[in-house]
C-alpha cells in the first residue's frame, strides 16, 4: 500500500494547514486506503470459493476460565 500526500506547504513561511488539519486527511486518507485493501482482499477470497459465516454477537471462541493462581508454588 502507498499513500501519498504532501506535508503542510508553507507560503512566506506561513503553513496552509494546520498540523491537525494535515495529521486529519493523512489519517482519513489512511483509513481509506486500509478499507480498499480489505475490499479487495475479501473479493479475491470470495471468487476463490471461500464463503462468509456470521456469528451471533453473543457466542465466544474462548469461554472464560476459573482464574489460577501461581502464588508460592515455587522455590524462594
Amino acid at each position: 500500500m502507498s499513500l501519498v500526500l504532501d506535508t503542510p506547504a508553507t507560503d512566506n513561511g506561513v503553513k496552509r494547514d494546520s498540523d491537525a488539519e494535515y495529521l486529519s486527511k493523512l489519517y482519513e486518507a489512511t483509513r481509506d486506503e486500509m478499507r480498499k485493501a480489505i475490499q479487495r482482499e475479501m473479493d479475491a477470497f470470495l471468487t476463490s470459493g471461500g464463503s462468509i459465516t456470521e456469528i451471533e454477537p453473543h457466542v465466544m471462541a474462548d469461554p472464560p476460565t476459573k482464574p489460577v493462581s501461581g502464588y508460592g508454588k515455587g522455590a524462594i
